[in-house]
């Protein structure tokens, strides 16, 4: 490209003298180096601009079409045509392009002042090779069209909850857990999927570990290799009927052909309320029975005498026979301790040959 340039220098009128002269000539050279100058800086400002050209294609060569091709930092881009071909003008020869595409990984490639940039761009495997267990056996996870969620045994190992229904509590959505006893050994919480179905049935989903049904409550977290959960009707349709509330599969754990492995895992934790009742004390309870009676025109069932004693039991005033007649004791406080120890150990082997695999495991 040729540029003309022009310049006009405006020279004072001056009366020509010895130090006239000297001045005049310092003009001149002065506004020879600004006109130089500038020459200089505008053929270092066009030299910096360079129209860039390439093709954007797939692992396998494949012309990647509707790709995105963007200077970094600015809005300029474009996209590539069907042939996977993209043109640039007037980019600057230091910038870095952006090349992207809808489930493939960008890349950035630097110009470093070339007008021909081709890009390779991989597809985006992250999650795709992920393994889904369904009703019929397994798919990849890109594949599952159903309503289907997991938890794999890292997730499961996290919780310190000894039974694996309580476990699952709050970590797979569209799945409520609900435990209705405290009573020691009864732990076993329900287990609903996407609410309750029925309040005439019990509504509560199919199990099945390892493809037999059966209750997976008491199984081991660590013998645990992943659990499924099949929500909607489309993923549980192989189960007919028996599917209606949903489907859990749960995968146990394999063995592998590879040396003997041994795993110990530990756990010792301390539970305590995090928040206790408070309930009314026995001359509390003397005053609102009587109130209520009185309410009702019945007749008292404690004389003013009693109500004073158990007044004195509850501030502690009574001691030896007295106290046991009149108690007031906060059996809570007598047979609860404010925290409780719980501790869990599980030992297991696995490895195998090419004709056996095997997996055996231990927990206390």
């Amino acid at each position: 490209m040729k540029h003309n340039w022009i310049f006009t220098v405006l020279i004072p009128k001056v009366k020509f003298g010895f130090n006239s002269v000297k001045v005049l000539k310092h003009t001149l050279i002065l506004t020879l180096l600004v006109i130089n100058s500038l020459i200089s800086a505008s053929n270092v400002l066009i030299a910096q601009q360079v129209n860039i050209s390439g093709r954007v294609t797939s692992n396998d060569g494949e012309p990647i079409i509707g790709a995105t091709v963007f200077v970094k930092g600015t809005t300029l881009g474009t996209l590539t045509d069907i042939n996977g071909r993209y043109q640039l003008n007037n980019i600057p020869s230091n910038a870095t392009l952006v090349f992207s595409f809808v489930g493939m990984s960008s890349e950035e490639i630097d110009v470093n002042g070339r007008t021909v940039v081709d890009a390779v761009l991989t597809e985006e495997t992250i999650g795709l090779e992920e393994v889904v267990v369904v009703g019929y056996g397994s798919q990849k996870k890109e594949s599952v069209v159903g309503a289907i969620s997991q938890l794999s045994t890292e997730e499961i190992l996290n919780s310190p909850a000894a039974n694996i229904t309580q476990a699952i509590s709050g970590k797979i959505s569209d799945v409520i857990t609900s435990q209705g006893s405290g009573t020691p050994g009864a732990d076993n919480a329900k287990i609903y999927i996407r609410g309750r179905a029925t309040f005439a049935g019990d509504g509560q989903p199919l199990v099945l570990v390892d493809g037999v049904e059966r209750e997976f409550s008491q199984l081991a977290p660590d013998d645990i290799q992943s659990i499924s959960i099949l929500k909607d009707a489309s993923a549980t349709a192989v189960y007919g009927v028996r599917g209606a509330n949903g489907v859990i599969l749960v995968t146990t754990k394999r063995g592998h052909d590879r040396k003997p492995e041994v795993s110990l895992t530990t756990n010792w934790q301390i539970q305590m309320p995090t928040r206790l009742d408070t309930y009314l004390n026995s001359y509390q309870s003397v005053l609102l029975l009587e109130e209520a009676l009185s309410n009702n025109n019945l007749p008292s069932q404690f004389s003013a005498s009693d109500i004073e004693m158990y007044r004195k039991s509850s501030a502690g005033e009574l001691s030896g026979v007295d106290a046991m007649l009149y108690p007031d004791v906060d059996w809570y406080k007598t047979i609860l301790r404010r925290s409780a120890p719980a501790q869990r150990y599980n030992v297991n082997i696995q490895g195998g040959t090419q004709r056996m695999r095997y997996f055996a495991s231990g927990e206390y």
